[in-house]
């Protein structure tokens, strides 16, 4: 008699996490796209512009819809991530410590994360393609606005290799409790919590409880896998 074997069990490799870096009209969009659909079954795109797209038809510029992106784009990262599904935000992400809010969130829930540095793109080939975006009735954001881009956060410094992450202000594989000191460990995370709304932590907490995520902040009532992911001070649709 031939006996029945069960099927092997087999770990889902941990989740990746990649994040763009660059002006509007730099490639970041066609990256990512071409990125998921090479494995489209394991991973996702997460945009703010879709997601002001979905929620309000489109970019309001009012600072309660940025909350709102914000609160809807961390929880879809938290829960891609923590279900092994690899992510990778095509936002413009140009302001460090935004950059360093996101490194954070995605290594906090366990993704190794990389930075696609797309800022040697030459500005005009940027202006270029989103002159023809404007010309074809797309979504473009403008040439002033990514000249201004361009001065603020690109002009004078040079790009970073992607796998550079440590390079990146604040770009760090997270210390948990244990290599930290406890009073500063539970400091650091506090920080965090404060920049979240207080339902938003509930919410989130209670996920953490239901689906028994690892999270070293746990004994102290923390967040772990959430941050607060502010508006680029530009305030323009597209540049976030």
């Amino acid at each position: 008699m031939t006996g029945v074997h069960a099927p092997v069990s087999r770990p889902r490799p941990a989740a990746e996490f990649k994040v763009t870096r660059g002006l509007p009209g730099s490639g970041k969009t066609t990256r990512a796209l071409t990125w998921v659909a090479e494995d489209p079954q394991h991973r996702a795109r997460v945009n703010r512009d879709a997601r002001r797209a979905e929620m309000h038809g489109g970019w309001l510029g009012k600072p309660w819809q940025e909350e709102a992106v914000t609160t809807a784009t961390t929880a879809t990262i938290v829960a891609l991530i923590t279900t092994g599904i690899s992510v990778v935000v095509d936002d413009t992400n140009l302001d460090p410590q935004h950059l360093d809010r996101l490194l954070e969130l995605a290594q906090r829930c366990g993704a190794s994360a990389e930075v696609w540095d797309m800022t040697d793109v030459p500005l005009e080939t940027c202006i270029a393609r989103d002159s023809i975006r404007a010309a074809r009735g797309d979504r473009y954001v403008g040439e002033d606005v990514i000249r201004r881009l361009h001065a603020r956060w690109v002009a004078g410094r040079p790009a970073r290799r992607a796998t550079d992450v440590d390079g990146w202000i604040g770009s760090r594989t997270v210390p948990t409790s244990s290599a930290l000191g406890q009073a500063e460990y539970v400091q650091r995370l506090s920080a965090v919590a404060n920049r979240i709304p207080l339902d938003v932590l509930v919410d989130l907490r209670a996920a953490h409880d239901d689906h028994g995520w690892n999270c070293h902040a746990a004994s102290e009532g923390l967040p772990c896998c959430v941050e607060q992911m502010s508006a680029d001070a530009v305030g323009h649709p597209g540049i976030v």
